[in-house]
């Protein structure tokens, strides 16, 4: 029995309540007491989940950073001393913007990797592959000039 209990039990006698009073209020009392309680233990299983939320995204957070690391010395160009694949278009799907190319893999050709286009000294526009395959690949138009077509040239570098 809590200290507070007992003195209510020996106080509320006291002050002239009788036994029936005395009895009420000590009921009351501890339902007070089991309310607050139980609100307690609500409110530290909250923070637990908190806690368990928050070493979670902490453990989220090291593994993007580690990723962000990694990608930092990586360059979306390809390296100069890469040989530049120099191929045509074998088939353009205008109503798409994709444009089929005779050179992939084995030329060096991967998927994300720009391509411009050229008719003769001409500029005709820059597609980014999609699909690269050992001998062909597919890209998709980003920029135009003039509508590519069959025979077009296509390189891994601009001119």
């Amino acid at each position: 029995m809590t200290p507070a209990l007992l003195a209510a039990i020996v106080v509320l006698p006291a002050l002239g309540c009788d036994r029936q009073d005395a009895a009420f209020w000590k009921q009351k009392f501890v339902n007070e007491v089991n309310y607050h309680y139980q609100t307690q233990q609500i409110k530290n299983a909250q923070i637990a989940a908190r806690e368990v939320e928050l070493e979670t995204l902490k453990q989220y957070i090291a593994v993007l950073t580690e990723r962000i690391n990694g990608l930092e010395g990586k360059s979306e160009a390809p390296p100069e001393s890469a040989a530049v694949a120099e191929g045509k278009i074998t088939a353009v799907a205008g109503e798409i913007d994709l444009v089929v190319l005779s050179v992939g893999k084995d030329a060096g050709v991967t998927v994300g990797r720009e391509v411009w286009i050229y008719r003769g000294d001409e500029y005709v526009g820059r597609a980014a592959v999609d699909r690269a395959e050992a001998k062909w690949s597919a890209a998709q138009m980003r920029e135009r000039k003039k509508d590519p077509r069959v025979g077009d040239d296509v390189r891994s570098r601009p001119r």
